[in-house]
């Protein structure tokens, strides 16, 4: 029935960050019918709000690709290797972020963080248009990974203090998709704006620049006007609108804390181990596909099974994500466990630029066999993670109450 009660009444600790750790004394009943209402509120002024940060991140870190059809090596006199030094280092500035700029996120409180991150980001990606040489290239190139580094796992850390267990999986992938969106209109952007050559004197690559840069800066503008910091605190960082009622912020807080509370209670075990495996299993058939393709094939066709290996990779980065975030026991382990993976995620970006070299062309046969390799070992490895998880649920008593009173939940397999 749409108006039956959603949860019992109580009170409890709200112990979620420093934004929301407070004692929640809660309404004592709300139904289904306003907690979906709730959820689409929350859907609308949230979702967006993050996807679209994700959105421009890529849009900022992979435009220099679309740079390079420009004119931008011989204006600033560097050459393609140059180019691919300025993407190593933007890795490693990434990569030395993640975990200083997750502790800095359960210090400051993530909206303010992330939003923080990305008005510094906006600004140096626009300001790449005024690069003169090499060295303000590489400068810009290793800031511009500095800043944009901790904003992934930041906002999934934003996505389990909003959502519940059954809801964060969803919202992860719907997450994902401005990152894959910006990465399958990128080159359509870029194809319009550097058209836009010669105006006021600019190359089409500072054009561009300039143009992602500004909307990188329009969506911090959103951010500072929309985003909602905690489900206690749901007005945006200036403080002056709050789009929640106070009946609203009762049930988002509370339904958060009514899920940990029957934690305990709950002796289901949902599988995501699996879902893993089948994605991995697609893209060792997919990366065999295209690596046995003759020679001679088509060009549309090689999109093709590389479009429906991407398929694979793009689910298996969710759902992992998604599995390592509902399993966390604490929002700091959940933080820097994601920053952790995208480490690893800026470790693969580095030396996979190694992978496909002339020597090896036209077949690339070693690239080819290193990476179903990698694919394979994802198996074994996922099923090792699976028993790790499930032996931490019988040897630990998961579901059982610990000596200080703390309920364990259930890891998810």
């Amino acid at each position: 029935m749409e108006d039956t009660v959603a949860s019992e009444p109580g009170a409890w600790k709200q112990g979620l960050n420093n934004e929301s750790s407070q004692e929640v004394s809660r309404d004592p009943e709300w139904t289904v019918v306003e907690e979906k209402a709730v959820l689409r509120k929350l859907d609308l002024f949230l979702m967006p709000m993050l996807v679209g940060g994700f959105f421009v991140l890529q849009l900022d870190r992979s435009n220099i690709g679309n740079a390079l059809t420009d004119t931008i090596t011989t204006d600033l006199n560097i050459t393609t290797d140059d180019v691919n030094l300025g993407s190593q280092l933007m890795s490693i500035g990434i990569i030395v972020a993640e975990i200083p700029s997750n502790i800095i996120l359960q210090k400051l409180g993530a909206p303010i963080w992330l939003t923080f991150q990305m008005f510094v980001w906006g600004l140096i990606a626009l300001t790449q248009a005024w690069c003169t040489d090499i060295h303000s290239f590489y400068a810009t190139r290793f800031l511009l990974g500095l800043f944009e580094g901790g904003y992934i796992p930041g906002a999934q850390y934003m996505l389990a203090l909003f959502y519940t267990r059954k809801e964060l999986a969803l919202r992860t992938a719907i997450f994902y998709f401005g990152n894959y969106s910006a990465t399958a209109t990128g080159s359509l952007i870029a194809a319009g704006v550097l058209q836009m050559a010669g105006i006021n004197g600019l190359s089409g690559w500072q054009w561009l620049f300039i143009s992602e840069g500004a909307l990188t800066l329009l969506v911090f503008v959103a951010f500072v006007a929309f985003l909602p910091r905690s489900p206690a605190h749901t007005a945006p960082i200036h403080g002056r609108w709050d789009f929640f009622s106070d009946r609203e912020r009762s049930i988002l807080r509370s339904r958060v804390v009514a899920e940990d509370k029957s934690k305990g209670e709950d002796k289901s075990t949902s599988l995501r181990g699996p879902w893993c495996i089948g994605a991995f299993v697609w893209s060792i058939a997919f990366a065999g596909a295209l690596f046995g393709l003759p020679l001679g094939t088509d060009k549309w066709a090689r999109y093709a099974v590389f479009t429906l290996l991407s398929g694979g990779n793009a689910l298996s980065q969710g759902l992992n994500d998604a599995w390592l975030s509902i399993n966390a026991t604490k929002s700091s382990n959940r933080s820097i466990g994601l920053a952790m993976v995208v480490i690893g995620s800026n470790l693969r970006a580095i030396a996979g630029q190694q992978l496909f070299r002339t020597s090896d062309a036209p077949r690339y046969t070693r690239a080819f066999l290193a990476i179903l390799l990698l694919y394979a070992a994802s198996i074994p490895v996922t099923l090792l993670i699976m028993w790790a998880y499930w032996r931490a649920n019988k040897k630990d008593g998961r579901n059982g109450v610990s000596s200080d009173g703390r309920i364990k939940k259930r890891f998810d397999l």
